[in-house]
């Protein structure tokens, strides 16, 4: 693929959009992430009960992960110690369930690993830092796992453990059992870390057979509840079959997560400049019957996927996508559901906002047709947004993501959409130095600090290493902040670096068949994840963007 004519940008986005519809067609439902030890070694750990007893329900899953087994001895997921961690106690915890049941060599040599992956483990704990994790539900899955090893004889001693029983202690003072029964809640997309929960109280939550998308979730409810569930079953074994076809038979991090990648891939074409009108109309009638069906069926909200909770993040981009396919939804039940008092929440027990989710929703609002009626959660946001940037000397970290690329480009694109709106509709009720004392500034910091990071080497950007992802991040986001007529000085070294990120993408990336390495994991949800549709989406846009972008 090369950056050329628009035709070629067209097929390139009709050929990723057909891709996504083939995927629906066949499994009826999208689902492009990459694999998940954490997740594995909970689908290793059901039984089936059958006329003999019980069984193992995925007996191959013990062998995805001797194979995905470090020569040190734990699990490494994308340099992160962090999610090293995480995956490295799940994997110990299920090699401990499955050890009882084997004998001989295989015994021998799982008793071995085991030993390998204590001895890995207690060096790596003593090096992450729990107070600045960021990953869903860590502060409950990981005192849960510690304690779990415990009643297998297994303990680890650091010195943040303290710590982190203290930061689990204050989350679970806010929760109550009884509420977690009555309503759904998020915190059940970490059902796991909750061993004294009753499943069968939260049988009423699973849809389409998962537990709002979570297939370690899932695979608790099932190992817990007093009744077999043959929907969970189902779709397990779904997920299964998805990590043998793509991600050397480790399960998805998630499952299912249509709307979520269709939103995220439309709405990535679309901000790089590429004209969707050119699609097939039966293709996009296809992805808006989906999103259109999703957002109704929540009431005008939406989660990733089919019986995941609703999320600001989601239903903005569902919301956006609908509106660069021609379609006109309520913005209403978004503000409605997720506004707080300073900012837009991503989901109801959210400990701190989100940068980029509110960037998200920052568009969505824009993209409204009657955006001026909605300007004091535009102006609301918008100050949300620029306050993270103006008290940091350094690119703005998220809590979704890795990569501090990606807040700077959702901050980038969101920040140019407000510009154009508020000159085009006249929206006027942005504060009178908006403009010059915030988004100037704002965006002529991204622009030095991302040039700046570009490696010299090869002209790419990443974060632990050169990665085609982040890099067209930064390409994209490049071709946004060049549209400003205040950063008309640096357009030559903006065309050059965006260059120079367009031949490392054209020389390095991969085959779309290619199995998802860990440094593509920069994506973050209980450990960090990739999703190669929107991956392949962020590259095609970024080798078709013109610079400017506007």
């Amino acid at each position: 693929m090369t950056p050329s004519s628009t035709v070629d940008a067209s097929l390139d986005a009709d050929l990723l959009l057909r891709s996504l519809l083939t995927e629906y067609s066949q499994f009826g439902e999208i689902c492009s992430f990459s694999g998940s030890v954490y997740d594995t070694a909970w689908l290793s750990m059901v039984r089936s009960p059958d006329s003999d007893g019980e069984h193992w329900l995925f007996p191959e899953m013990l062998t995805v992960l001797l194979d995905s087994q470090s020569l040190e001895g734990g699990w490494n997921v994308a340099g992160h110690p962090i999610d090293t961690i995480i995956s490295s106690l799940a994997g110990i915890l299920s090699l401990k369930c499955r050890y009882p049941t084997l004998s001989g060599p295989e015994g021998a040599e799982v008793e071995r690993r085991i030993e390998m992956a204590v001895a890995f483990t207690r060096t790596t704990i003593a090096q992450v830092d729990f107070v600045a994790a960021e990953r869903v539900g860590f502060e409950l899955i990981v005192p849960t796992l510690l304690h779990m090893l415990e009643e297998h004889s297994i303990s680890f001693e650091f010195s943040q453990r303290d710590i982190l029983f203290a930061i689990r202690d204050k989350k679970t003072a806010l929760i109550t059992l009884p509420a977690v029964y009555s309503q759904p809640t998020s915190l059940l997309y970490s059902l796991e870390a909750f061993d004294t929960l009753d499943a069968d109280r939260v049988a009423h939550y699973i849809s389409e057979g998962v537990m709002f998308g979570s297939p370690s979730a899932t695979a608790a409810y099932l190992m817990r509840a007093s009744v077999w569930d043959e929907r969970a079953v189902q779709h397990l074994q779904n997920a299964a079959k998805r990590g043998k076809n793509r991600n050397q038979g480790l399960v998805p991090a998630a499952n299912p997560t249509t709307f979520f990648e269709l939103a995220w891939v439309v709405c990535t074409l679309a901000d790089s400049g590429i004209d969707l009108s050119k699609i097939d109309r039966n293709v996009r009638d296809d992805i808006s019957g989906l999103l259109m069906t999703g957002l109704k069926n929540g009431q005008g909200t939406i989660g990733a996927g089919p019986g995941w909770f609703a999320d600001s993040d989601d239903t903005a981009k569902a919301s956006l996508a609908l509106s660069h396919l021609g379609l006109s939804t309520d913005r209403h039940p978004l503000c409605f559901a997720f506004e707080g008092p300073t900012a837009f929440r991503t989901h109801s027990s959210e400990r701190n906002p989100s940068l980029t989710a509110n960037c998200n929703v920052l568009l969505a609002l824009l993209s409204d047709v009657n955006s001026p009626h909605f300007m004091s959660q535009i102006t609301k946001v918008a100050i949300f947004i620029t306050d993270q940037w103006m008290v940091s000397d350094s690119l703005v970290r998220d809590k979704w993501h890795t990569s501090p690329v990606y807040p700077a480009m959702t901050t980038s694109v969101a920040l140019v959409q407000l510009l154009r709106q508020n000159q085009a509709v006249h929206l006027n009720a942005l504060p009178h130095d908006f403009v010059q004392s915030r988004i100037t500034p704002v965006a002529e910091k991204i622009v030095a600090l991302i040039l700046e990071s570009q490696k010299p080497t090869d002209g790419s950007w990443g974060l632990l290493e050169s990665n085609c992802e982040e890099t067209a991040y930064a390409v994209i986001l490049l071709a946004h902040l060049a549209s400003l007529d205040s950063l008309q000085s640096s357009r030559e070294r903006i065309r050059k670096a965006t260059e120079l990120g367009r031949q490392y993408l054209i020389s390095a990336d991969v085959p779309d068949d290619a199995p998802l390495g860990g440094k593509d994991c920069i994506w973050i949800t209980k450990t960090a994840y990739a999703v190669r549709n929107i991956r392949r989406a962020y590259i095609i846009g970024a080798l078709h963007i013109p610079v400017p972008r506007f």
